[in-house]
């Protein structure tokens, strides 16, 4: 298991950061998903890397894929 670090930007001004162990990039990027609220900026990292960033303004799909 690898830990990743997820982080929501709310719409509202809150950060949210988590740091979590999770088997792959995709059980992340899906965790992250599932804790986003439409409009809501996201980024899940890998140590270094950023494996997951969703576009400025773009809005999370509860069924996983974005706009």
């Amino acid at each position: 298991m690898t830990t990743y670090k997820i982080r929501i930007l709310r719409k509202d001004g809150q950060i949210l950061l988590i740091e979590s162990r999770f088997m792959g990039d995709h059980a992340a990027i899906r965790r992250a998903q599932t804790l986003a609220m439409p409009n809501d900026l996201v980024e899940v990292w890998r140590g270094l890397v950023c494996v997951y960033q969703t576009a400025t303004g773009a809005s999370i799909d509860r069924a996983g894929s974005k706009p």
